[in-house]
């Protein structure tokens, strides 16, 4: 898979651009206020132009119903685990540089501090990269496996 170059991109349909302005429509990811992307491409209607690049670089990755895939970052957080650091990633015959880094994307997933069920957020300061070991033994930890947290009572 190649990802485009944003300098390519085509400005938007002159009709839909002034639709959007009229509207002030907003980036649709909760922490983020920006105007909409004047860019055509993948989340065109729904993002600003830096989720939009962002999304992109994550090889279509980043979705709006999960927008914790937007915050996440290149190595774990608890044991700093870089993929792009692995060598077995170097070692294998991939297709081209965008299914190495899928694959080395696949390695991490974006997991809430404070889970949703929980009362937890969406946004940015609730998110953390975790690698698949340490996404397991935080699971395993904090019982994450449960429905919702059950609080003791006096």
């Amino acid at each position: 898979m190649i990802l485009r170059d944003p300098s390519q991109d085509k400005y938007k349909d002159a009709q839909i651009l002034k639709e959007q302005i009229d509207n002030n429509a907003i980036c649709e990811l909760e922490w983020c206020n920006e105007p909409v992307t004047r860019k055509k491409g993948p989340g065109d209607k729904h993002l600003c132009r830096s989720h939009q690049i962002f999304q992109r670089e994550y090889g279509n990755f980043g979705r709006l119903d999960r927008p914790w895939t937007f915050s996440k970052k290149w190595h774990c957080d608890w044991c700093g685990y870089d993929p792009k650091k692995d060598s077995w990633f170097e070692s294998q015959n991939w297709d081209d540089e965008g299914h190495k880094n899928l694959a080395m994307r696949n390695t991490l997933t974006g997991d809430h501090i404070i889970r949703k069920a929980d009362g937890g957020s969406d946004g940015p300061l609730n998110i953390q990269t975790l690698c698949q070991n340490c996404d397991s033994k935080k699971t395993a930890l904090n019982h994450d496996y449960r429905r919702k947290s059950t609080k003791e009572i006096d």
